[in-house]
């Protein structure tokens, strides 16, 4: 291995370990237990929040099943959930039980998605776990103590409502005092489009008149604009009925899922975007690759696949530090993007390393002259902290379907062409293939 593919190698690796730091900081700070487990249900991580959760230590649970976890009653249940997450589907708002290391039993709302690697293979799952025994709870001694209903839902984290069959409100407790930024008096007997906007009870009380129309539970997470706070809730309405099998109340339950929202939506970004430049990564890069190579075909146009990397990247890091490399790998992102359009498509691989999707091509001179177009951005220097950086790139092009029609191969043609662009630097070349008979110019 030479010494600049070394350098490139240990900066990737540099990246790598910030991306994984980062995400590990936001898991162990989440109050929600999130665990991993692969193909197997070996459990390959376990944060803190599982391990109050759960009872368990991460250095007694890791490499184990979740076989001591489950009831007897529910491991059924969960070999068929499991099989459902391993197909490829995502299961959220999961009500079950589970067994802590004390035997104590809990009820657990559980969400499950699948992890894949970077060739889109599903290689376990990923579980995001809460405990609601205590709302369980409170909910059962409902009709046994109206004083103790009351004391007992005023002292949950959750707004619990309770309605008549006209969708007006009968009790509220104190988070729900809050969410209507209102007293008792202004808010009993009232519906919720009386207390608060539209743009904010359209997205959740449609839920609310289905329970009571289909007398049927209902639940579905919603995301609202309250009070100029972005608001993410698992919305539950429950039917209660008289002797005669009529509604008599529906009880309500907004839970507050925000954070938890806050942190799949950081996973799942994590997972398909590069840290640093914020672009798609290798994964998501073959996706759309996949997709656009669809179109392609479809829609018998021309798509450009472009490899491309900085010229001289290695020796300005050598000489400007890391911290000015990270700088310009970000402007010529935004440079990148700049230049592209709406349709095109830029990832970064690793290193100084990007690749670009060119769609909808009428010609090989069409994907020509964007390369050129990509070299022209590189004509002004780019202004860094320790100073302005002067720099070219280098180009490799393969098109499809001209030289290939699989994926991986496209991917290799640009490589080999970007090496031959590299000898002459400030250059792009196509692959050497059926492409040359369809272009006026090489470069």
């Amino acid at each position: 291995m030479c010494s600049s593919d070394l350098f490139e190698d240990v900066t990737q690796q540099r990246h790598t370990e910030a991306e994984n730091a980062r995400l590990a900081a936001a898991i162990n700070a989440s109050p929600d237990g999130i665990t991993s487990a692969n193909r197997d249900s070996k459990f390959m991580s376990w944060n803190p929040g599982a391990e109050r959760l759960f009872g368990y230590p991460a250095k007694e649970i890791i490499g184990t099943t979740a076989q001591g976890l489950l009831p007897e009653s529910r491991r059924a249940e969960f070999q068929q959930l499991r099989d459902r997450v391993l197909s490829g589907e995502i299961v959220q708002g999961w009500s079950t039980e589970r067994t802590r290391a004390d035997g104590r039993r809990i009820h657990v709302e559980s969400s499950y998605a699948p992890i894949r690697d970077t060739r889109g293979e599903i290689t376990g799952i990923v579980g995001v776990h809460r405990d609601v025994s205590q709302i369980k709870k409170m909910l059962a001694q409902i009709e046994s103590s109206e004083e103790l209903f009351r004391l007992a839902l005023n002292g949950i984290p959750d707004v619990f409502l309770i309605y008549d069959r006209d969708l007006r409100l009968q009790f509220v407790n104190e988070r729900g005092r809050e969410f209507f930024a209102r007293d008792n008096a202004d808010i009993l007997g009232k519906r919720d489009d009386e207390l608060l906007p539209p743009d904010v009870t359209d997205v959740y009380t449609p839920v609310l008149a289905r329970a009571r129309d289909t007398k049927s539970p209902q639940s579905l997470e919603v995301t609202l604009m309250l009070r100029g706070r972005l608001v993410s809730l698992l919305v539950t309405y429950v039917p209660m009925f008289d002797e005669h099998k009529e509604i008599r109340q529906i009880l309500g339950l907004l839970h507050d899922i925000t954070q938890r929202r806050q942190t799949e939506e950081r996973l799942a970004f994590m997972a398909q975007y590069d840290s640093l430049t914020g672009l798609p990564n290798r994964y998501l890069l073959l996706d759309r690759l996949d997709a656009a190579m669809q179109r392609a075909r479809r829609n018998n146009t021309l798509l450009g696949v472009m490899l491309m990397d900085i010229d001289r990247f290695k020796q300005i890091n050598d000489t400007r530090g890391h911290a000015t490399g990270d700088i310009l790998l970000k402007q010529v992102a935004e440079r990148l993007a700049g230049a592209l359009r709406a349709t095109d498509t830029i990832a970064r691989l690793g290193g100084d390393e990007f690749t670009l999707l060119v769609e909808n091509a009428s010609s090989v001179d069409e994907i020509t002259a964007i390369a050129d177009k990509i070299k022209s951005v590189f004509a002004q220097p780019f202004k860094t902290e320790s100073g302005e950086v002067f720099t070219t790139t280098s180009l490799g092009i393969t098109i499809f379907p001209f030289d290939d029609t699989n994926r991986d191969e496209l991917i290799k043609n640009a490589d080999v062409a970007m090496y031959y662009a590299k000898q002459e630097r400030n250059a792009w070349q196509l692959y050497r293939s059926r492409s040359e008979e369809h272009t006026s110019e090489l470069q």
